[in-house]
């Protein structure tokens, strides 16, 4: 992160939490080095955000419920960039599914755009990619997927498709003032002591706006 202010969704939390302190901290991972620098939290009203507040000034709360479009509307003002890590795995209801994982991932999106946001990044799941044919073969972002057999893993496809058809070069939705958009897709992501190990690999997919 070279300058401005990063967002983070998903936290408090075992892996946005972790993404936190490495922001305000600075992190090296492999070639990767970040210095340190200011995080904008997106927490959910009600939440206890106390490990938030010991990482220090640099961290800085808003409360907002990304199922609601004007709350979220402005959390993106001035950032450069948002890791958007929310999202529910064990709804009390169905309807959560798309409210949180879909609606909210839109609602962040939107407000990323009117903000300006140089780039967004969502952490999503390989899950939502099917069972690959080949162990030998490289999953890509054009390859035929089978439908996801969950609730919980279609609504996790829907949010990246959303995601790649408003930024993508050739979209359905696509809009110019959009920011270039990488998606995560975590084929392990294991415990929480570290953000990222070697041990865990990440498929990624970007989606840059013409």
């Amino acid at each position: 992160m070279a300058d401005g202010t990063a967002v983070v969704t998903g936290v408090p939390g075992w892996l946005g939490t972790k993404l936190v302190e490495a922001l305000v901290n600075g992190a090296s991972f492999r070639a990767i080095t970040t210095t340190p620098g200011r995080v904008r939290c997106v927490a959910q009203p009600g939440i206890d955000v106390s490990p938030l507040e010991k990482l220090g000034e640099r961290v800085e709360i808003v409360r907002a419920d990304l199922r609601d479009e004007r709350a979220v509307a402005d959390v993106c003002r001035g950032a450069s960039i948002v890791y958007h890590a929310a999202g529910i795995i064990h709804p009390r209801k169905v309807q959560d599914l798309y409210d949180i994982n879909v609606a909210g991932t839109r609602n962040i999106l939107a407000s990323a755009i009117a903000g300006k946001a140089k780039r967004f990044i969502l952490v999503s799941s390989n899950s939502p990619a099917g069972l690959n044919e080949f162990a030998s073969r490289l999953m890509t972002e054009d390859r035929r997927r089978s439908a996801p057999p969950l609730p919980q893993l279609w609504a996790l496809q829907t949010a990246s498709r959303m995601a790649r058809e408003r930024c993508a070069p050739h979209g359905a939705h696509r809009r110019r003032d959009s920011p270039p958009v990488l998606v995560l897709w975590a084929e392990s992501t294991g415990a929480s002591e570290s953000l990222l190990h070697d041990d865990q690999r990440w498929q990624a997919h970007r989606f840059r706006p013409r």
